[in-house]
C-alpha cells in the first residue's frame, strides 16, 4: 500500500516507522566525515545496456565529490568490446577496469570472487570509505539517503526489506573499507562453505551477511531500494521517498529500465 506515496507493507510498518525516526535523529559521526563511496559493479556484456543505464545514474545523481571510485569487474567469459568500454569511460572517466573469472550465480566460487574484488578495491580506499556493491539492473535517483548513511555510525548498510529483514538483499549494499579488511582478509573457500551450509544457500547476499554477522559487523538492515512491485504503482518520487530510498532495483524487470531512466 502507499502512505502519502511511500510504499508500506502492512507487516513492516512498525519497523518502518521506528526506521524513520531513527533516521531522523540520526547525526554525522566525526570519523566518517571525509569518507567516500567505492562503487563496485559485476557484469558482462549482455548485460551492457543494463549497466550503461546505470552508470549514468550514478553519475547524474550521486554528489561527484563524495565518489572515490567507480569500479567494473567484467566477468571474462563474456567481455565488453573496447568500444563498450570506451563508451562507459567517456560517461564516468573514474570507472576502473578489472576482469574477473569464475564467476557464476550462486556459487562458491562467485563469493570469493567478490570478497577478492572488495579487498582490491579497499587498497585505494581509505578505512572509514564505504565499498558499495551495486548491480547492474539499479538505477540511482536523486536522494538524501546515501550522504546520510556515508557520514553514519553504520558500519555496514543493506536492504533488508524484500528478504524479511534476514539479509542484505544483494543489488545494493555497502561495507566499510576496514570491516572489509578485518572480515575478509583471512576468509577461505572452506569457510564460505561452511557458510553456505548454514544458510542452505549459495547465494552471494545471504552468504555475505552471515559471515558479518558471525564477525559481530552486522548489516544495518533498512530500506533502500524500491522493488518492481513498489515503483510500479507509484506515480512520482516524492521528497519523503528519496528521503528513504536511493535507487530502483529492477529485478526480473531490466526491459523498464530504459522507460525510468
Amino acid at each position: 500500500m502507499l502512505i502519502f506515496n511511500v510504499p508500506i507493507k502492512a507487516s513492516d510498518s512498525f519497523r518502518i516507522v521506528a526506521d524513520w525516526i531513527s533516521n531522523l535523529v540520526i547525526k554525522p559521526v566525526k570519523k566518517n566525515a571525509n569518507a567516500k563511496f567505492h562503487f563496485v559493479y559485476f557484469s558482462y556484456k549482455p548485460d551492457f545496456d543494463y549497466l550503461n543505464l546505470s552508470i549514468q545514474s550514478l553519475v547524474n545523481h550521486i554528489d561527484s565529490e563524495k565518489i572515490g571510485s567507480v569500479n567494473l569487474f567484467v566477468d571474462q567469459k563474456a567481455p565488453f568490446n573496447t568500444n563498450q568500454i570506451d563508451k562507459l569511460k567517456k560517461i564516468c572517466p573514474k570507472l576502473a577496469i578489472h576482469r574477473v573469472y569464475e564467476f557464476a550465480w550462486a556459487s562458491t566460487e562467485t563469493t570469493m570472487a567478490e570478497i577478492t574484488s572488495f579487498l582490491k578495491v579497499c587498497e585505494n580506499a581509505e578505512e572509514h570509505d564505504f565499498i558499495v556493491k551495486v548491480d547492474s539492473d539499479i538505477l540511482f535517483f536523486r536522494n538524501k539517503r546515501l550522504s546520510r548513511m556515508l557520514t553514519s555510525k553504520y558500519d555496514a548498510v543493506g536492504d533488508g526489506h524484500h528478504l524479511q529483514y534476514k539479509y542484505a538483499q544483494g543489488g545494493l549494499y555497502m561495507i566499510r573499507a576496514a570491516v572489509i579488511r578485518d572480515v575478509f582478509n583471512t576468509i577461505e573457500k572452506k569457510h564460505v562453505k561452511e557458510v553456505e551450509l548454514h544458510c542452505g544457500t549459495k547465494g552471494e547476499d545471504r552468504v555475505i551477511s552471515t559471515l558479518l554477522a558471525q564477525a559481530e559487523s552486522p548489516f544495518y538492515l533498512t530500506r533502500l531500494m524500491l522493488f518492481p512491485d513498489e515503483y510500479k504503482i507509484m506515480k512520482k518520487l516524492p521528497k519523503l521517498v528519496r528521503w528513504e530510498f536511493c535507487a530502483k532495483h529492477f529485478v526480473k524487470d531490466k526491459h523498464n529500465m530504459s522507460k525510468s531512466s
